[in-house]
């Protein structure tokens, strides 16, 4: 297998990142917060596959440090944000998801670019 073949997000690896990432709807359900548990699961699940579809890049010092941050940027959105089925509809729920997996996706390619040109300075 090639390095681009191994990157892939395939249809296994979204099963697995939504399986991996339920748990949160169960902890944010205990604490009954059902709809901000449906939005951690979901932004999660964007985060985990994002850095699936990004995973070349997982050996750089700055990839790790660079996925918890933009964790950290969902916690507000995620805590202090009506998410409930009047406001959000489940219809809606899925463009949500894609949005934030290319939001996620556009931060790790601005991050690689910003880290590319801070290397190219010190040469």
């Amino acid at each position: 297998m090639n390095e681009q073949s191994e990157s892939k997000v395939t249809l296994p690896w979204a099963v697995g990142a939504i399986v991996l990432t339920f748990p949160l709807l169960l902890i944010f359900m205990y604490f009954r917060k059902p709809s901000n548990g449906r939005a951690a699961w979901f932004c999660a699940a964007a985060i985990f596959l994002a850095s699936r579809f990004r995973w070349e890049l997982s050996r750089k010092p700055w990839f790790w440090p660079s996925i918890a941050a933009i964790s950290l940027i969902h916690l507000p959105l995620i805590l202090f944000f009506p998410w409930n089925a009047e406001w959000v509809p489940s219809f809606l729920v899925f463009p949500f998801v894609l949005v934030d997996f290319f939001l996620v996706l556009i931060l790790i390619h601005r991050v690689e670019k910003h880290m590319a040109h801070k290397r190219a300075i010190r040469k």
